[in-house]
């Protein structure tokens, strides 16, 4: 079964969200997947169907944290929520 996000980190462009993501990715007991900004939340933003930026498919979304032990706090972070 595949885990969901315990916590988001938003924000917006230029306001340090990057930084925090490899802060909080680097600690032991907090998974972040390897790829930040999915916005899988913010799929009324996008203008074109099938933006690369954007995961929309539920299941690609969960595969984004399989990597997560079940320790582990699991966080997500896009701009654009």
């Amino acid at each position: 079964m595949s885990r969901r996000p315990d916590f988001y980190l938003v924000g917006a462009p230029r306001c340090a969200t990057t930084a925090m993501f490899a802060f909080l990715r680097a600690h032991p007991q907090i998974f972040l997947p390897l790829r930040k900004d999915v916005h899988h939340f913010g799929q009324d933003l996008t203008r074109r169907p099938g933006n690369p930026w954007f995961i929309t498919d539920a299941a690609r979304y969960a595969a984004q944290f399989d990597g997560a032990r079940p320790e582990q706090v699991v966080g997500e972070s896009s701009v654009l929520y």
